[in-house]
Formats: C-alpha cells, structure tokens, sequence
C-alpha cells in the first residue's frame, strides 16, 4: 500500500495552474476533494482489512483520475488481500505504464504478499525488470591497484551532474577505494520516476558480483541533492549491501522509514540557508536515531557540499569507517 497522496497534489498542481473559468475551476477542486476523500477512506478500509471499503474506495479514485498510477497500485493491493490474483496483477501492469515504476517497494510490500507464488504475478515483476533493464546504463568504475581486498566508495550523482567528472575528480583522492559512480539513477523529481532505488540497488550489486577483490562490508554510498534521498532511502532498506550513508540534500526525512537501523550509520548534510531543508534533516537524524542508527546532521552554508567541499567529504566518510575526525562544533577529537 501507499499512504502517500503525492499524486493528488501532483493534480492539483496542474489543475490550478492550468487555464480554465472560475466554474470549470471549482469542478476541479471538488473532484480534488472528492478524490482525497476517497483515498483517505481506502487506506483506512485496506489498513483494517475491510475489503470490499477499500475496494469501493479506490476505485472511485480510478474513477476521478484514472491517469494516477497511486490509486491503481492500491486498489492491487486490495484485490491482492481480497485473494482476487488476476485482477491484481492487472492493476499493477496498469500502475507500472502510468508511471509507478517502484519495484523494490513492490518487493518489500506485504499488502502484495498473497501474490508472491503466482505465476502471474512473478511474470508482471519479470516483464517489469525487462523494461528498466531496457535503458539501465552501465556505471563508471575505478578498480585500485594491488591484490587485496578494498573498500567501495558508490558516489550516485545529482540528476544532471557529469559522470566521467566526477569519478576523474574523486579518483586522486581515494586511490585506496574502489570507485562506483551509477549513471542516470537519480531523476529529476518532475520526471515523476520512482524507479530509481531499484536502479540503484541493482547496479551496485552487480558491480560488486563483477570484482571479487571489493570488500562487501564496506561499501558506503554517497548522494547530494536531488540524489540525498535517494542515497538515504537505499541505505535504509539495504543495510546488508551499504555499510553506511553521506547524504545532502532536501527530502531527507522521508527516507527514513519504521525498520530496524540498529548498528547503521549514517552523516546527513543539510543546506544551513534553507529552513525546510534543515528541518527535514533534523526530523531524518532524530528518525534514523530512535531506530537504533548511529548519526550525525551537520550544516553547512551551500548546497551539493560534497561535490564543493573535499574536506567534508573526507570527515564525513572517515566518520561511517569508524576513524578519528573532528566534527563541527564537537570542540574536541571524537573516536567513533
């Protein structure tokens, strides 16, 4: 299930922006409403098991803006409960063409759990993956020289960045580590593509299968901007394959999600210029600490800090490998 009503607001948006008379303008805002109303009510009947609510409920959402991919992915996971497979999976291929492309959410969701053994719904996941695995663009990789085993340093750009420039500007100052710099997993926020921790996830597991020499155990992942959250989120929900998280950026505190971090680190950098960005830092470091996580918030006056800043970088990645560094405003040297 999705609890989110980023969809609506997504419509709203567009509907109050768009062109219309102030009647054509009411009709929208009380379809709005109406859907609103109606989404609220679904996630109540589906959180209590109150199926044939849930089902009424979302697919009056379906009704009002069939175009929203939210509304058809939980009225799957109603049928999903309700034991009514075919339809199930219909609504998740429906979901997935209009845009809802989240496939580690949909691996993780136990709303989707009766559907797990179908052999429909293993095809849908398997013609899901064919499709991201259609553009899914191989990662930039420095290997260090030597024999031994080496740390991994997974640097995920911010939408727009130049790959190949930042591996070239990274590489001289971890000859130690082993480079993985992702291409194109971090999308633009207004390309409305909820894929990108599945991309993520995936070509870090395969890079690591592909050089034996990388040490499993200490691969740290690194994100700043559009791509923070993404960072955070990953690392969250994959403390086996990520030793620790740096992330900067806005959207932090909804990355931080209801699981077990006990023994995960994480050193989260916030935009001290930018209140919203600051309080969402503060609400993911609090989040992150009382599930257990170790964690640190810093500010600083800029945002992409690790891109602009090598010392931050270094401090915040010597911290996640447990060596001695300074923190603002500690006044004093801390061994982590």
């Amino acid at each position: 299930m999705i609890r989110t009503l980023f969809a609506l607001c997504a419509v709203a948006l567009v509907l109050a922006c768009a062109p219309a008379t102030s009647l054509a303008q009411g009709t929208q805002r009380e379809r709005a409403e109406a859907y609103r109303r109606a989404f609220v009510e679904g996630l109540e009947a589906l959180s209590a098991r109150r199926l044939d609510e849930a089902e009424r409920a979302f697919k009056a959402c379906v009704e009002i803006f069939p175009q929203q991919p939210v509304a058809h992915y939980n009225l799957a996971c109603t049928y999903s409960q309700a034991g009514k497979e075919a339809q199930a999976v219909t609504e998740l291929r429906e979901c997935f063409r209009l845009g809802f492309k989240d496939l580690t959410h949909m691996a993780r969701d136990v709303d989707l759990d009766p559907l797990r053994r179908s052999a429909l719904f293993r095809k849908a996941l398997s013609d899901f993956e064919a499709e991201l695995r259609a553009d899914l663009a191989p990662p930039l990789l420095r290997e260090p020289e030597g024999e031994g085993r080496y740390p991994v340093l997974v640097f995920v750009p911010d939408p727009g960045d130049d790959a190949e420039q930042r591996l070239r500007e990274l590489a001289p100052a971890f000859a130690e580590l082993g480079l993985v710099v992702p291409v194109g997993v971090a999308r633009d926020p207004r390309a409305d593509d909820s894929s990108g921790e599945w991309r993520l996830v995936t070509v870090v597991r395969e890079a690591l299968a592909a050089h034996p020499r990388a040490d499993r155990d200490r691969v740290y992942l690194v994100g700043e901007g559009n791509a923070g959250a993404l960072a955070l989120t990953a690392a969250v929900q994959h403390p086996d394959l990520f030793a620790g998280v740096l992330a900067a950026g806005p959207g932090l505190d909804a990355a931080v999600t209801d699981v077990d971090l006990s023994g995960a680190r994480a050193y989260l950098v916030v935009n001290a210029e930018d209140p919203a960005e600051v309080a969402g830092g503060e609400s993911a470091r609090d989040a992150f600490a009382e599930a257990g996580g170790h964690v640190v918030l810093e500010r600083y006056p800029l945002g992409r800090p690790f891109s602009r800043d090598r010392a931050l970088l270094l401090r915040g990645l010597g911290w996640l490998r447990g060596l001695t560094v300074r923190l603002p405003g500690a006044g004093e040297l801390k061994d982590f």
